[in-house]
This record gives structure tokens, sequence and C-alpha cells, in this order.
């Protein structure tokens, strides 16, 4: 039993349309008190739906990706999950936590997925331990499993299937916005080294879904393109901070990447030439754009440039409970790190140095976010939970962010 809520009709002008975004909930790494408090707003009426990014569950065996403390509370089944039954049981093991059973229950939900409800790092061809000597099994098969899993559980249509697969769709919610829900896992190409980032044969789209976007975001009146996307589109510079061997250990595990390269090659980073596209097409369309993003279990507002022109922004949701910093440097180094330690704060500062399109990151918290849109600005709220290793923790606002076009972050 739950609500849910009409979408305005294809000619009608909302004033404004507000809305969670999420992603990357690990079971063992933590609780969902951030799905606690999306759900009190999603009743109150605040919220008109949720876009989740992907990463909704997490196909690790019990122990091998958790919190700082250890295993908050184990998977189900206690295995990597590879075959049907597998994945059928892991989300029903993610269906018993009350907090997601209420998100649900109070307001619609429009999804995509990204890599850990598969494998991770998956792309059109394989997956980590799917690339050399198949040592999980073919690739093919794990994906169909996977997928199927997906459609059974998760609250969307099941298309007729096109030969390339068809997850991608997008939805009109009157004059006001296009919400586009991208799939950048099943058609990408696999991670290469920097010197190919720029090649031009590289997609993480694939032919058929450029085409579907090409038309839809060259037909769509929408006031707003919003784009769900489930990685980073902003790029990203990373740089090695001198004398400091546990800031660069901590940039290293977190962006999957070296220091003292310029991208990273699980992001757009990694396929400038199809990001280079896709500006394009957005530069091109008279309207705005907002790109809406998980993945990185982090926070982000960023300022997106179509060549010297700021023409979008960006707000990257942090995770309901995966990893972040200080998860990381407690396992890397045996000590106990705080969130907002002093290390982490490094980490930002040279982030935020080395990219000047970033307006705000925050390597610490843990929660979600809600963008509320009108025609004149995007505002966009971040929820950080208490101690995600506490079931009852608390959930508030930690900062604000608005962006307008034409003038950019105006706070």
């Amino acid at each position: 039993m739950g609500r849910t809520k009409t979408a305005p009709s294809f000619n009608a002008t909302p004033e404004s349309l507000t809305f969670a975004v999420a992603s990357c909930a690990n079971w063992e790494a933590g609780f969902f008190a951030a799905y606690r408090d999306m759900a009190e707003r999603g009743q109150s009426g605040e919220l008109d739906f949720v876009a989740f990014l992907g990463d909704y569950i997490y196909e690790y065996g019990t122990g091998e990706y958790h919190g700082k403390s250890g295993v908050a509370r184990p998977h189900y089944p206690s295995w990597e999950i590879v075959t049907l039954e597998d994945y059928r049981m892991r989300y029903g093991r993610y269906r018993t936590d009350a907090n997601l059973q209420a998100a649900h229950a109070s307001a619609p939900w429009v999804v995509t997925w990204d890599d850990h409800e598969s494998a991770n790092d998956a792309f059109n061809a394989g997956a980590q331990n799917h690339t050399d000597g198949f040592a999980e099994g073919q690739w093919d098969w794990r994906y169909n499993q996977a997928l199927q899993a997906y459609y059974e559980w998760m609250p969307l249509r099941r298309p007729k299937l096109s030969e390339e697969g068809h997850l991608y769709r997008s939805l009109r919610f009157g004059t006001l916005m296009e919400l586009t829900m991208m799939d950048l896992r099943s058609y990408r190409d696999a991670e290469t080294t920097a010197a190919n980032y720029a090649n031009p044969e590289r997609t993480m789209l694939g032919s058929e879904q450029y085409a579907w976007l090409q038309d839809t975001i060259s037909l769509s009146e929408a006031t707003w393109m919003v784009m769900g996307n489930s990685v980073m589109i902003a790029p990203m510079r990373i740089l090695t901070i001198p004398g400091n061997d546990e800031a660069n250990e901590a940039l290293r595990n977190a962006k999957g990447t070296t220091t003292g390269f310029a991208m990273n090659a699980d992001q757009w980073d990694g396929f400038t030439a199809d990001r280079d596209r896709l500006l394009k097409l957005l530069a091109e369309r008279e309207g705005n754009s907002f790109f809406i993003t998980g993945d990185i279990h982090s926070e982000w507002a960023n300022s997106i440039f179509y060549g010297d022109k700021e023409g979008a922004c960006e707000m990257v949701t942090t995770s309901i409970s995966a990893p972040n910093v200080d998860e990381i440097l407690t396992e890397y180094t045996g000590i106990y790190h705080p969130e907002d330690n002093s290390t982490s704060q490094l980490v930002e500062s040279a982030i935020r140095d080395a990219n000047p399109w970033v307006k705000h990151v925050d390597y610490h918290a843990h929660g979600y976010a809600v963008a509320r849109l009108n025609a004149e600005d995007v505002e966009m709220r971040y929820y950080r939970v208490s101690d995600v290793e506490d079931p009852a923790a608390s959930v508030s606002l930690g900062l604000s962010k608005t962006w307008a076009p034409g003038q950019g972050f105006t706070s």
C-alpha cells in the first residue's frame, strides 16, 4: 500500500517541481535513515517523485565492501550474487528494510541503474571478473540475469526491448521539465588509459541511445531538460597533494584512479568525445539544462560549460550509505577517522583548487538531495545523516545551493 502522484499533463504549466535524488545504498555499510527522512517528505506531500540514479543494491559477498566499523548488517545471500535467484534474494533482503519500504510507499520513483545492480565496473562487454578468463561466467548471461531481476523488483515498465536493450527513457512533466533517464552501463566501452579518453570512437551512450537523446533533446519544448545521470559529467582534475601520502591514497581510492591524472575513466571524463557531443546537443537547444547525478559517494554542485559559456549545472548526491573518504581512510590506515576530518578537508580543498567549476564538494556526508525546479532557477538541497551506522540517526539540511540560467550559482 502506498501513494503516488499523477504527473502534470503534457501541456500543463506547473509553477514548480520538487523531487528527491538518491544513489548508492550499501546494505552492509550502514542503515537507511536517509530513506526514512525521504519517506516523511514524500508523505507530507513535499516530493513530487524520487529519482534514483543507480547502485540500489550491491552485488558483493558479505565483508567485501563495508563501513568503517565493519559489517553493519550482513548480506543475504552471503556470497557475491551472480544468478537470477541470487539477485532476487538480494533485492528481497533490501526490501525487508522498513525505511526503504516507507520511501517507496510515499511517492512515485523514477529509476535507472549503474554498475552494482549487475557487477562492479560493468560495460558493454564485461565487468570486473568478466574480462580475462571469465572468472564468474559469461558476461552476457550474468547481465541478463541482473536485468531480469531489476525489472522484476524495480518500479518501471519493461518495454519491448530494442536491439541494444532499451532501459533508457524520458518522462514529460508539463511544459516545465523533460526528464531523461540514461543507461550509462549497458552501451559504454571498457575503461582505458588517459591517452585514449578523447578517442572519438569511444562511447558512453552507444549509437542507439545517442540517437534517442538527440531526438528527445531537439524536439522537447520543455523549459528544463533534466538529465538523469549515473556518473559525474563535470570534468574532474586530480592533483597530487605534496607531502601527504594519506590524502593522496584517499584520492586514489575514492576516485578509482591515480593522482596526477586529469580525469576519472569511469565517469564522463573517460569518454570526452561523447560528452562533447551530448553537451553540443544541449547547447543548441532553447531552454535550460540540469544534470542530476549519483555514483561518487560525495556531494557536488558543478557548473557545466559549453566551451567558455556556463550553460548548465550539475547536482551530485552523496551515497545513502556506501563508503566515502572517512570510511576509506579508516580501512586504509587502520585508524578510526571521524567525518569531516582534516585529511578529508584537504582532499576537498585540493579538488576545488584544481576544478574552479566545482562550487561545492563534501567528501564525508551520507544522505540524499532534493531539487526544487521552477522556470527561473533550481534550488539544490543536500540532506545529511548524522551517523550512517546508527539506525536511529537524525537527518538534517546540510547545505543549499541555487543556480539560475545566465547567472550561474547565485548562492
